[in-house]
């Protein structure tokens, strides 16, 4: 059994390996499952367990300037085995060439890579995330007709033929825990890296010291190599944390580290007339493989560099959830969910909306009135 749980690494001790890799999520478990066949020593850290555990999502606490901005470090993140495939809603896409390019219109824009590096490797991604093949439009996932999403749109502005491909969602912990089992590679559970420093400029990176929570043992992984898998917010806090030669952190002589973080910018923006278009279909397609597919609109590269725009693309959607005038028994029963339905989803499908009884009520009646065609969905 490879998986292990690093309350049970004596005080103290030191392990030695090839590689280390931090962190036990998308990332990390799939360089992990890459190399099981190299004959590498591998350990793998991963500050949680097999399920969530508050005490260790409380080391992802912190505070933000507005949250309606951005929402709590902890909120949309998982610290366990699997990190946050545990949580995530399965939405798989690619990125579009336009974004890799400098543009002189966004300071700072543009990438030392191309999607020319990434296009190898994007195939066996998309099978991790059980995603089914590399195919983001209609003419290469469909080998048979599919209608359309607004018959008679055209626009020179914006295409309909690119897809979203949506995962089972697939758990990696859960997914791939038999083969890190069975494999070479050692898993070390409830590990929290705390130093990763060097000394003099150009000084080899480590050793790795590790503390635990429950037992607060302290040991070190003496590597080759670092890998941080940590994600975009913690393996920037790591770097930072430990100063490096130049004082400012680990690879960050120039100051950059972290500096171009961006989440999602989501939201309802506006309505859409759609009384002239002959049919409308904003719901899911299947592919051929057996994988759920929607379409978007997506904004042109011509248009983007035209308008001196960022990348955008726009969903079709359902009218507002907490509005029972929409008389849905299929929105309203989703409306009644609300206090069972996770955080990051409540925020998207509710907003701020605050509930009442008539609320309720009004919401109840659309689910009786709409029994038939609640139950058939």
């Amino acid at each position: 059994m490879m998986i292990l749980d690093a309350n049970t690494i004596p005080n103290g001790s030191t392990l030695t390996a090839d590689l280390c890799i931090v962190g036990g999520g998308a990332a990390g478990i799939t360089l992990a499952l890459a190399l099981l066949d190299s004959g590498l020593d591998v350990v793998l850290l991963e500050s949680g367990g097999p399920a969530e555990d508050k005490t260790t999502q409380a080391l992802y606490a912190g505070s933000v300037a507005d949250a309606r901005m951005h929402p709590e470090p902890e909120r949309y993140r998982q610290r366990r085995m699997g990190g946050s495939t545990t949580i995530w809603g399965g939405r798989c896409m690619p990125f579009d060439p336009i974004d890799f390019e400098p543009r002189d219109y966004i300071a700072h824009s543009g990438w030392p890579i191309g999607l020319d590096d990434l296009r190898p490797y994007y195939p066996r991604a998309n099978q991790l995330c059980e995603a089914g093949d590399f195919a983001y439009t209609v003419e290469t996932a469909f080998h048979r007709p599919v209608r359309p999403m607004i018959e008679g749109f055209d626009s020179p502005e914006f295409s309909t033929d690119t897809l979203e491909r949506f995962s089972v969602p697939t758990d990696f912990g859960w997914r791939y825990a038999e083969r890190l089992r069975q494999g070479p590679v050692r898993v070390l559970q409830h590990a929290n890296l705390c130093k990763l420093d060097n000394g003099a400029a150009g000084a080899p990176v480590g050793p790795a010291r590790v503390r635990t929570l429950a037992g607060n043992n302290v040991f070190t992984v003496q590597a080759r190599a670092y890998v941080l898998a940590t994600g975009g917010l913690e393996t920037a806090r790591l770097l930072l944390a430990n100063p490096g030669a130049s004082g400012r952190g680990l690879g960050n002589a120039h100051d950059v580290v972290g500096r171009y973080y961006m989440c999602h910018i989501a939201g309802t923006i506006g309505n859409v007339d759609l009384a002239g278009a002959r049919s409308v279909w904003h719901g899911y397609e299947v592919s051929d493989e057996g994988i759920y597919c929607r379409r978007r609109l997506a904004l042109q590269p011509e248009a983007q560099r035209r308008l001196h725009a960022g990348n955008f693309i726009a969903r079709l959607h359902h009218p507002r959830i907490p509005d029972p005038g929409h008389g849905s028994g299929v929105l309203s029963a989703l409306y009644l969910a609300r206090p069972v339905v996770p955080y990051e989803y409540a925020k998207r499908l509710y907003g701020d909306t605050p509930g009442s009884l008539g609320l309720w009520l009004s919401h109840l009646r659309n689910v009786l009135l709409g029994a038939p065609a609640t139950a058939r969905f």
